[in-house]
This record gives C-alpha cells, structure tokens and sequence, in this order.
C-alpha cells in the first residue's frame, strides 16, 4: 500500500512540475510571481508533498527560486545571468551548426527552412506561443543534426524552452526581427560555410541578449 501511494506522489509530482514549467514558458507564470502549493495542490486534487517535490525539482533547474518566509517564486534572471546563458548556447550551437554542415543531408537541411518559414510567419501574425515553440524548434534541430550525444545532453541542461520565452518576453526587438536574425545562421547551414560558424552564432545570440534588460548592469 505504501509503495502505491509513493507511485501515485511522484506521477503527481512530474504532472505538476511539468504544468508549473509549461506555465511559466507559455506567460501565465512570469518572474517573481509566487507558486502557491496550497493553489497547485487544488487544481490536482492532491497533497502538497509532490507540489513540493516539484518545486525542488524546478529550483535543481534554476527556474524557480524559495526564499525563507515568502516561498516559491519564478526567478527572475539579471540581464548578466541571461547574457552568460546565451554565451553558453552560442558556443555549444556553433560547435552544433559546424557538425550539422559537415553531417546534415540536403533534405535535412530544407527540413531547416520549414521551422525557419514557420517561425517568421509566427512572428508576422503575432502568435507568440508558436513562435516560442519554432525558435526552439529551429536551434533544437540543428543540434539533432550535428548527431553528438555529449553536445545534446549540454544543450539540454542549458533549459532552453524556458529562457527562449522569457528572453522574447523581454526584448527590445519585434517578433519578425527576432525571427529574421536566424536567416544568417540558415544561410551559414545551407551554403554549407564553415568558416563563418562561430562568428554567425555568437552574434545571433549577442544581439539578443544586447536587447533583453537592456538597462541591466
């Protein structure tokens, strides 16, 4: 019996972590807003034990954040924080763009521009969450083509879903120029031109993280 009420906490458990997280990448949850267990614990129809278990797992991944006498909130990331986390991703994708050209079939490739198209006409219409999910989806792929478990498993750690969204949420820029600033990173894959690797991805991600808190010291 004890054992199964361990299994039915931890299903709760990744239920609500994975519900805590999709709400925080789709906008409901934003930084430095509170996650109340008592409120989460209700909408599941639980304890508050696996809303707590949650939130342990959310802090292990530095998106949520408990403070003694104010508990769980989003964290809300200094403009350096986000910057640093870009310069980690630049320098993990441009090793990524290099094995994808050296990899990547020409099909593969078109399977690229699709996301690419998908992403801008997101942005022309305004659909926030879709241009989110295409922007991952566009780095995503071109790290699933560069075929290196080790290069996966960092971009994984790197927790892209939820600082893709907070970065759009923050920038300075319109939609349609965030989408636009990966054409030189397609360009640099479909010409198959290693040689401008790094310098197309660092400043993909520079010039985003130049506009996100941009007053942040």
């Amino acid at each position: 019996m004890a054992r199964g009420k361990a299994g039915a906490r931890k299903v709760f458990k990744d239920l609500i972590r994975e519900a805590i997280y999709d709400a925080i990448v789709n906008g409901d949850l934003k930084p430095g807003d509170r996650i109340i267990e008592m409120e989460w614990a209700d909408r599941f129809d639980s304890s508050q034990a696996p809303v707590r278990e949650a939130i342990r797992e959310l802090e292990s991944l530095g998106v949520v954040e408990s403070l003694p006498f104010k508990g769980a909130s989003v964290r809300a990331l200094s403009g350096k924080e986000l910057r640093d986390i870009h310069s980690v991703r630049a320098g993990l994708e441009s090793v990524a763009l290099r094995n994808a050209i050296r990899k990547a079939t020409d099909e593969d490739i078109a399977g690229v521009r699709k996301i690419l198209d998908e992403m801008e006409a997101a942005a022309v219409v305004g659909d926030r969450d879709s241009f989110v999910e295409k922007d991952i989806a566009f780095h995503e792929e071109i790290v699933m083509l560069a075929h290196t478990t080790e290069l996966k498993k960092l971009w994984a750690m790197c927790n892209v879903r939820i600082w893709t969204a907070i970065s759009t949420d923050n920038t300075q820029k319109e939609m349609i120029q965030l989408a636009e600033s990966h054409e030189p990173i397609y360009k640099v894959l479909e010409e198959r031109d290693e040689a401008k690797v790094f310098e197309v991805m660092m400043r993909h991600f520079e010039e985003i993280a130049e506009t996100v808190y941009e007053d942040d010291e």
